[in-house]
């Protein structure tokens, strides 16, 4: 899977079996602020978190969000716990460090600390079009980093994928991702009325606004808005 790289990040593949990341994703994914957003729960231990970045999170065209080198020495020395709180990222499970899996680029092949994750998930009988889905990290918040890997990741679906359409869905409730989907252009189809929500439990439903981005729409307006774009990518991941 080919690694992309943005003017602050690096989208790469989540790695199985690493204990670093399933540590990274359960620091995010435990925060009950974090999961329910996107329609799962908090997970509840490292072991789970590894089970889900070997049964889901490894799927095609699924990344995980680092932050590049000279952005996470910014992140590290004043990270919001976004509840008043103020962690130094690089105070935290010094481990990952001396394994080599630390913050920023690590091996040069995007080997940090994931703080969120992206992905263009396949739509049954849409074989020419994807569905984009995202969350990040808590800590993050507010820095225009979703925004960013999306770009991204939509630039590399139309124009080297050759998808013809990049679909999105969020809660009504869910303002932030209201506002990210926004930004990236994606125009609102119609708004489908209690949507069960089966990892929440079996009663959950939510209305959810669903979206979408032809590949004419990206040439006319994909290339222009928000904050620019590095176009290189990277060598291959798994």
């Amino acid at each position: 899977m080919t690694i992309l790289r943005t003017d602050r990040l690096i989208l790469r593949p989540w790695r199985v079996n690493d204990p670093s990341d399933a540590r990274a994703l359960y620091r995010h994914a435990s925060d009950p602020e974090v999961g329910p957003r996107a329609g799962w729960p908090a997970h509840s231990s490292v072991e789970e978190s590894a089970r889900i970045i070997r049964d889901v999170l490894s799927a095609d065209l699924t990344y995980a969000i680092v932050l590049r080198a000279s952005e996470s020495a910014i992140a590290d020395a004043d990270v919001s716990c976004g509840d008043g709180r103020v962690e130094h990222d690089g105070d935290r499970d010094g481990d990952d460090d001396a394994e080599g899996y630390g913050d920023g680029e690590g091996d040069g092949y995007g080997y940090g600390r994931p703080i969120g994750s992206i992905g263009l998930k396949e739509i049954a009988g849409k074989a020419d079009a994807r569905e984009l889905g995202y969350w990040i990290g808590r800590p993050y918040w507010g820095r225009g980093l979703v925004p960013e890997a999306a770009r991204e990741l939509m630039r590399y679906g139309f124009d080297e994928l050759g998808l013809t359409a990049v679909y999105a869905c969020h809660d009504v409730s869910n303002g932030q991702s209201s506002r990210v989907m926004d930004k990236l252009g994606l125009v609102r189809l119609r708004t489908d009325r209690s949507v069960p929500r089966p990892l929440l439990g079996a009663d959950v439903r939510r209305d959810e606004v669903v979206r979408r981005m032809t590949r004419e729409e990206w040439t006319v307006r994909g290339t222009s808005g928000i904050t620019p774009i590095s176009r290189s990518s990277g060598g291959s991941g798994k």
